[in-house]
């Protein structure tokens, strides 16, 4: 959904000042669910299992699917192209993150060397070596291949990746952290998250602000500076071996 939202700003609005600020708005209501998440959700396995998360998730898809119905615009037939839709390569990036994904649910539950999780990273490589050769081969690629020999589009990439995978990893290794290391409720854990969400949230205003003064580059270079010194506070304060209350931490 991501990026089909995030293009959806550059088709809905021409002006540059109005898509800065759709992609705030954005950016705001996606923290707000980050903030919502972990408390609502640890709230709810206080009482009920977590396959019951999932049911809770309908409402919101609901939600999401009348939004577009009713705020989106229809497209005009002479905007769309008559290109088919890439199935092969859908199908082998499903089973790519698929495969890859398992893997590491098998490391844990097997060990890394048992042969469904050796089986599941193999057919996770083979899967993104043929997608990467069907991507160049086809007339109506996917993911077109060709947009990463332009510097700019290949740095966003990196850097849109390697931000992704450190904010998850803090957000979920953090709530698990809390609940098995320390011990806490998963409430607890949710509401420990709090600081790190609100300081995301009121950050989202500030760079836009920054990014229409210095420009994208330099607002990319101090918000990622700002993350990994973060992350470097953080894991040296963690070595303390103290096991703080969750109000406390909060």
């Amino acid at each position: 959904m991501a990026p089909i939202t995030n293009s959806l700003v550059f088709r809905l609005f021409e002006d540059e000042a109005l898509r800065m600020r759709a992609m705030t708005v954005m950016i705001v209501v996606g923290m707000s669910g980050f903030v919502l998440g972990p408390l609502l959700g640890g709230t709810a396995l206080a009482h009920v299992r977590w396959e019951w998360l999932l049911v809770v998730n309908a409402p919101i898809a609901l939600l999401a699917h009348l939004g577009v119905r009713l705020g989106v615009p229809a497209d005009r037939r002479e905007d769309l192209t008559d290109d088919v839709l890439d199935l092969p390569g859908a199908v082998l990036s499903i089973v790519s993150m698929g495969a890859a994904c398992y893997a590491a649910t098998s490391g844990v539950q097997r060990g890394w060397l048992s042969p469904v999780t050796v089986g599941c990273v193999l057919l996770a490589v083979l899967a993104v070596v043929a997608f990467v050769r069907h991507e160049r081969r086809t007339a109506s690629p996917m993911l077109d291949l060709r947009l990463f020999s332009d510097g700019t589009v290949r740095g966003a990439a990196i850097a849109q990746v390697g931000t992704s995978i450190a904010m998850a990893s803090v957000m979920f290794g953090l709530i698990l952290h809390f609940q098995y290391a320390y011990g806490w409720s998963p409430v607890g854990a949710g509401l420990a998250n709090l600081p790190l969400i609100a300081t995301m949230v009121l950050a989202a205003p500030v760079s836009t602000a920054l990014a229409s003064r210095l420009g994208h580059r330099v607002a990319c270079l101090i918000g990622a500076g700002l993350l990994a010194g973060s992350l470097l506070g953080l894991s040296w304060g963690s070595r303390t071996g103290t096991s703080p209350s969750p109000r406390a931490w909060s």
